[in-house]
């Protein structure tokens, strides 16, 4: 799944190298993790380009047309491979592209392929839902992921 395909989006400056995870590896451009390998998975995801912020902390300006809207662009994916921490920002154009990451939250959670998913604002969510640990466990067990 390619989840940060990246182009010129507006006056942002977004990197032209591709970000796809699987259940098998990471890709970043030509370089390729292991997922075997990878430990330490972290995604933290605020939205895609144009969605209203629901946690109300994106700049608010009467004079912006997109005053209270996300960019899709402060969503990263960090880990660890070889010792060495690793961090990648991507962009989410759209609604579509955030089912596409649930897809893929799905699936790793299935194949228990241990990872963490945040928001900006929360220590973590289940399907980009907030909740607290005991929460996320209930969730897990409730999936048969436990």
């Amino acid at each position: 799944m390619g989840i940060g395909e990246a182009g010129d989006v507006d006056a942002f400056n977004v990197s032209g190298t591709d970000l796809v995870v699987s259940i098998d590896e990471i890709r970043v451009g030509e370089t390729v993790y292991t997922l075997t390998q990878v430990t330490d998975i972290q995604f933290q995801v605020e939205g895609y380009d144009g969605m209203v912020d629901p946690e109300g902390y994106a700049l608010k300006s009467r004079y912006s047309r997109t005053s209270g809207l996300l960019n899709g662009m402060n969503n990263y994916l960090n880990f660890t491979f070889g010792g060495e921490k690793q961090e990648w920002q991507f962009y989410l154009v759209d609604p579509e592209h955030v089912q596409q990451l649930g897809a893929l939250f799905k699936e790793f959670y299935a194949k228990r392929i241990p990872f963490v998913e945040r928001s900006a604002t929360s220590s973590r969510t289940y399907l980009f839902a907030p909740v607290s640990r005991e929460k996320w466990e209930d969730l897990m067990i409730e999936n048969g992921y436990l």
